[in-house]
């Protein structure tokens, strides 16, 4: 088995893993959303108005979020880190760098899908009973209900450093996530 790198030694003279990977994860991060992006906008229907173009950008940021949440999924422990490359403490810091981008992305999605559906008078009639001639609705619902477990996980996070929370973060922060 090799040995973990440290994320503060460059290997070989080059930039240190961890600054590597982060890199080629921003990149790559960059491709998931401006690709889809691009695409979206070669559509008259997304270039006809405002409100288009943000419907364009919140589809492009669910490509990039899909990306974040593989990745933010990876586990956090001793037993990941070698086989990545890196230390610990390495692996912990960019699963927080990961996960804080995945709810950068999850905002990005779902306020453009509010505006979206806002400014089109779609949330007032929108019933989200799934119903065998609107089976869209099933998606909207799982949205919603992805949206606010999200939502929850990152209070979570946000308050993992108050005393009350210190000691049980780390299994409060593995029961959500599962």
């Amino acid at each position: 088995a090799a040995e973990p790198v440290a994320a503060e030694g460059p290997p070989e003279g080059g930039a240190p893993v961890e600054q590597r990977l982060l890199r080629a994860w921003s990149a790559l991060s960059a491709l998931w959303f401006l690709l889809p992006l691009v695409y979206f906008l070669t559509d008259p229907f997304f270039r006809s108005g405002a409100v288009q173009v943000v419907c364009a950008i919140s589809l492009a940021a669910a490509y990039a979020l899909s990306w974040h949440l593989s990745l933010v999924a990876i586990p956090v422990s001793e037993l990941v880190a070698p086989h990545l490359g890196l230390n610990d403490g390495a692996v912990k810091r960019a699963h927080k760098t990961v996960g804080w981008c995945t709810a950068g992305w999850a905002f990005v999605h779902g306020a453009g899908q509010l505006v979206y559906f806002s400014s089109h008078g779609l949330l007032e009639s929108l019933s989200f009973i799934p119903a065998s001639t609107k089976g869209e609705n099933l998606l909207y619902l799982l949205g919603v209900i992805a949206l606010a477990l999200f939502a929850a996980h990152c209070a979570l996070a946000l308050a993992r450093k108050q005393s009350w929370l210190r000691n049980g973060f780390r299994a409060a922060h593995r029961y959500m996530a599962a």
